[in-house]
């Protein structure tokens, strides 16, 4: 069952969020990125809403923070340096899962990455097929391993919803 209401905010403004949010990347995370706690938290805090990227969005649920996703320049790992920007940082709070929270969250950075006049959307994912990013158009275009894992860039074009580049 989807949540009644979930509403889509850029976390900067929300200092209980980012420690929240920093918690769940840290944890999901840190093994990948390197990164410290702190150094997750200060990536989220020192945000410039009018700065572009980096933009992470929060859902909220009844005044409840859900989960998060961020737009950067570029991902944990250089996976493409041409391409531009990443989303990244997707996570929903395990009670929020299956609910349209994370289909909120990618659809809002999408959205933001337009506005910004961003022709495509990247990310990595280690299970792609079957997978959410699939199911609302991201395609694989190229395969990377790194730490021992395959992980799958994956793309969604403007232009062409397949994610194809035209």
């Amino acid at each position: 069952m989807s949540p009644a209401r979930i509403s889509v905010e850029r976390l900067a403004g929300d200092p209980g969020g980012i420690d929240t949010a920093a918690a769940w990347i840290h944890a999901e995370w840190s093994a990948f990125s390197g990164r410290t706690l702190e150094e997750t938290r200060a990536r989220f805090a020192n945000e410039v809403p009018e700065a572009g990227l980096p933009i992470t969005l929060a859902a909220y649920v009844d005044g409840e923070i859900a989960g998060i996703a961020s737009l950067r320049a570029r991902d944990s790992a250089d996976w493409d340096a041409a391409a531009q920007p990443w989303l990244c940082n997707v996570f929903v709070a395990p009670g929020w899962r299956r609910r349209g929270v994370a289909e909120a969250l990618c659809l809002a950075c999408e959205a933001a990455a337009a506005q910004l006049g961003y022709p495509s959307i990247h990310l990595a994912s280690i299970a792609p097929e079957g997978s959410l990013y699939e199911r609302i158009g991201y395609r694989i275009y190229a395969w990377r391993t790194r730490h021992g894992e395959r992980f799958a860039l994956m793309r969604k074009s403007r232009a062409d919803k397949t994610g194809k580049t035209q």
